[in-house]
């Protein structure tokens, strides 16, 4: 279903909500509410000295406050009205303030006003109709919404009502998560679920009522997803026959969505949902946003493979906060074939310690091992390290050369030198050759040796011998570096053992990005200038010159400013702080090439952005050393091709920061000419 008359109405709603979202709209000062506030304070606006929730609510009745309730438990004894067009929300960073009680047949809050919002809290109805009514045209964001009493609902929204970013939750019998008593209401986002059972609908729209919801999640499993008389029109949302959303326990009130889900990446673009979803994520994680108040981040967990003691295994496992367990792969090759049995790595969120005994183990044998971690959104592996098994070999290995140590890095950055050392021996040859392919393009290294006359030592039959290869990895990424070792004497065959270990190489150090920018800091005029409204212009020139030393150490052609590039950066700009977003690309927004031609720019380009808060961290001289410092921010300013520039500083930040100054910069790369 699609109509056009009710998208429209939708459209009206977003224009209310982003206007909720920008600075507050109370008339009068902020109130603020706290458990064990006190009923008797005459304006509530002091945060060291706050007062009840319904006392504070009350006070900025009269003339549209904002109300800042603070984290914690609300117990209510009485249901709550939200009076005139007051801004209530939680304290912005902070946990959600829990709101619950039992109310009866009068809903647990009343937002009776149009205009009134209701943002980042907890409301529960534990006994009675709904948990939140909202008959007129009033906002609801960024709230999580349940009802356990059968019959009520989570969410009531009667003509404007606008539900974004959110969950509602019927979970007490036959009832439904959001009941529409009017319209048009508007979702943005939602997760409405009902988990009673046969009679419960997720979303119910009464007759002659109309919905839009837009990127919503509606499931009533064993109930109805839909249900009344009215006119729903369902936009990029998940319901009836679209395949069931993957979520980690909605029934309890778990909405994340889990890997595989279909509802990833499946929505639309969609601003009035908001910047964030109800984890304070940025709403858009993918290619574009999901459908439901969740927008995933992926929980596998982290697993490292650590040293071994004689056949003692260790690693790290990080569960990253969902319940994980552990085994260690291991056995002759890389392939394993074995593995010990699982345990458990708890659900924590940070690096928590793990080992295991391996058995069944040959003596002198090499073993391959690794830490493997699982749990619900995936698996990952550890890198494979080796052991060597304390004992003699027995058996035909026995008249192997083999590897009596392995010395390598688990990590090493390219560009940087490293080296790995094999020592080995052969009861019947001497150990005389080593051969090392390091899986970096044609990285490869052998040497061998043998003697006929004199004789010498080191080329006696079972004499230990090592190696200590020099190498210096090319290519970031893990290499599987294969290592062989061979045995033998001039006139005899040799034999060869061969194993391998993984090193992770990251990318290429850029010890010059540091020297470039500060020795290009020297002699710009403003350069370590905090923006502002009255200066903006000279921090500007400051950036330019700055990029240009730059240039000229790197014996390329100085920067000239174009016009266009300019009028893109200040598209761009403006559209990023009119959102209240940091990207190359904002919802609704054309990309960078198209705004490129809007410009009237008819060339190639790249571009560079950064936001800075306080001193030194907004000034001229900080944004460009930290672009020198970032690989890809340094391959704009230092390509060849780009010739022509366009910067705009805005002495202002895109998104909420704490109350110091700052900047924002926005930088167009070209390359024509002029």
């Amino acid at each position: 279903m699609f109509s056009h008359r009710l998208l429209q109405a939708g459209t009206a709603a977003a224009f209310a909500f982003l206007a909720m979202q920008g600075p507050a709209l109370a008339a009068g000062p902020t109130r603020y509410a706290a458990p064990g506030g006190s009923a008797l304070g005459l304006t509530c606006d002091n945060p060291a000295a706050p007062c009840t929730l319904a006392h504070a609510l009350q006070v900025a009745s009269v003339t549209a406050d904002e109300v800042v309730v603070a984290p914690g438990d609300y117990a209510l004894a009485t249901p709550l009205t939200i009076g005139a067009a007051s801004n209530v929300h939680g304290a912005d960073g902070q946990p959600r303030p829990v709101i619950h009680g039992s109310s009866g047949a009068t809903p647990l809050v009343t937002m009776g006003t149009a205009g009134a919002t209701l943002r980042h809290v907890v409301v529960r109805q534990d006994g009675g109709s709904s948990a939140v009514t909202a008959a007129l045209a009033a906002t609801l964001a960024d709230v999580a919404l349940q009802n356990s009493t059968p019959g009520g609902s989570a969410a009531s929204l009667g003509t404007g009502a606008v539900l974004a970013g959110s969950t509602a939750l019927e979970s007490g019998g036959p009832a439904q998560a959001i009941d529409i008593a009017g319209g048009p209401a508007t979702l943005h986002n939602v997760t409405a679920w009902a988990s009673g059972g046969t009679g419960s609908s997720a979303i119910r729209v009464e007759s002659g009522a109309t919905l839009v919801a837009t990127n919503t999640i509606a499931r009533a499993p064993g109930g109805s997803d839909l249900s009344g008389g009215g006119l729903p029109t369902m936009i990029a949302s998940n319901f009836d026959d679209a395949p069931a959303p993957l979520l980690a326990n909605p029934g309890a009130g778990d909405f994340h969505e889990l890997a595989g889900s279909p509802t990833i990446d499946a929505g639309l673009a969609d601003p009035v949902a908001g910047l964030t979803d109800i984890d304070g994520q940025p709403r858009i994680l993918g290619a574009t946003q999901d459908i439901g108040a969740d927008e995933f981040l992926s929980h596998r967990p982290a697993a490292g493979t650590g040293d071994a003691t004689g056949t003692t295994v260790t690693g790290t496992v990080n569960p990253n906060g969902l319940p994980t367990t552990y085994r260690f792969d291991f056995g002759p090759l890389p392939v394993y074939g074995k593995s010990t049995p699982a345990a458990d790595a708890g659900a924590g969120t940070s690096g928590v310690p793990v080992s295991a005994t391996l058995a069944g183990l040959t003596p002198g044998s090499l073993i391959h091992y690794r830490a493997v971690a699982s749990n619900a959104d995936g698996q990952t592996r550890g890198l494979d390290r080796i052991l060597i098994v304390p004992g003699t070999p027995t058996g035909p290995v026995a008249n192997l050369p083999r590897f009596t140590t392995i010395t390598a890095p688990t990590t090493a950055t390219a560009g940087q030198p490293i080296s790995i050392q094999a020592a080995g021996t052969d009861r019947n040859d001497p150990v005389n050759s080593i051969a090392i392919d390091f899986d970096d393009g044609p990285g490869f290294f052998a040497e061998s040796a043998c003697r006929v006359r004199p004789s010498n030592r080191a080329f006696s039959d079972s004499r230990r011998s090592s190696f200590n290869v020099p190498y210096t990895f090319s290519q970031p990424g893990v290499h599987t570096v294969k290592i062989t070792l061979g045995s033998g004497k001039c006139g005899r065959t040799r034999q060869k053992t061969t194993q391998t270990v993984q090193i992770n190489v990251l990318p290429r150090a850029k010890r010059l990005a540091r020297v470039d920018a500060s020795a290009a800091a020297a002699g710009c005029k403003s350069e370590n200038a905090l923006p502002t409204k009255r200066n903006r212009i000279a921090v500007q020139k400051a950036t330019l010159c700055l990029l240009n030393q730059i240039r000229l150490r790197s014996h390329l052609s100085t920067f000239r400013v174009n016009r266009a590039l300019t009028r893109a950066a200040m598209m761009h700009t403006r559209a990023m702080l009119r959102g209240r977003f940091f990207a190359h690309q904002g919802p609704g927004e054309p990309s960078l090439a198209q705004r490129f031609r809007r410009a009237r720019y008819h060339g190639g380009g790249g571009e560079n952005l950064a936001v800075g808060v306080g001193n030194p961290y907004a000034t001229p001289a900080a944004m460009v050393e930290a672009w020198m410092n970032s690989p890809v921010h340094r391959a704009n300013i230092l390509e060849p091709k780009f010739h022509t520039i366009g910067i705009l500083i805005e002495p202002r930040k895109p998104a909420p920061a704490p109350p110091v100054p700052g900047a924002t910069y926005t930088t167009e790369f070209g390359t024509t000419r002029r």
